[in-house]
């Protein structure tokens, strides 16, 4: 299969590209710049082709000649990159497991990230089972697994509500506090962490940007580090 004809490919030499990192799009053009990072930065050919697809199948044809800048059309680079939600899903997962690896090293091996959805949620003066199901927005019997099995570890108790005599409320444990806490020091640390690795306008921007995809400030854990 040969090279289509590229025509006149423009040449372009800019700082601009230089900032986009491994991948981005460029001037909101919409065409997507995938860089070939083994080349060096300050010499770029920018093509535009006529088959993409193509291309980037004799991508290490194209490197020989020196190119390591593609542009795509970007519907196609969507599709090859990964979703938002799935990035937002990936970071959660990265900060929950290291999160269990620091509670297994405070003594809370028994800890696993679906407790979360109690301990994030839970009042200082205790909070009804179903208000627990509808912060954590999984089902009633769902979260009374959830309470059964913190309960039985030590993490619970449930106590009747001083409102209602009928009802039940699910109460933390001196176990649990201690758990929160140490949830509040992790936090606190990744925040840390994120506006080293971003630096403060683009920490800022992050949590801006989040907060505009869900506009919700609720804060969690609800119990407050001092009260833990």
């Amino acid at each position: 299969m040969e090279l289509p004809d590229l025509g006149t490919s423009s040449r372009l030499h800019t700082e601009d590209v230089c900032k986009l990192g491994i991948c981005g799009e460029y001037g909101g053009e919409g065409v997507w710049i995938v860089m070939i990072p083994s080349f060096d930065q300050s010499m770029r050919d920018t093509f535009h082709p006529f088959n993409w697809e193509l291309i980037l199948s004799h991508a290490d044809l194209l490197m020989s000649f020196g190119c390591h800048t593609i542009w795509i059309p970007y519907k196609f680079a969507k599709m090859n990159q990964p979703y938002t939600q799935s990035l937002l899903l990936y970071a959660y997962q990265s900060s929950a497991s290291a999160l269990v690896r620091v509670l297994r090293e405070s003594g809370h091996s028994a800890i696993k990230p679906k407790h979360g959805a109690v301990f994030a949620n839970i009042d200082a003066e205790g909070t009804r089972p179903s208000v627990l199901a509808q912060r954590a927005g999984i089902g009633k019997a769902a979260m009374g697994e959830l309470v059964d099995d913190l309960e039985r570890l030590g993490y619970v108790r449930r106590s009747h509500d001083p409102n209602d005599r009928r009802a039940k409320l699910v109460v933390a444990t001196t176990a649990a506090l201690a758990v929160i806490r140490t949830v509040h020091d992790f936090n606190q640390g990744l925040e840390d962490q994120y506006r080293r690795l971003l630096g403060a306008q683009a920490y800022e921007s992050l949590r801006s940007s989040l907060q505009a995809i869900s506009p919700r400030d609720d804060l969690q854990p609800r119990i407050p580090r001092q009260c833990s």
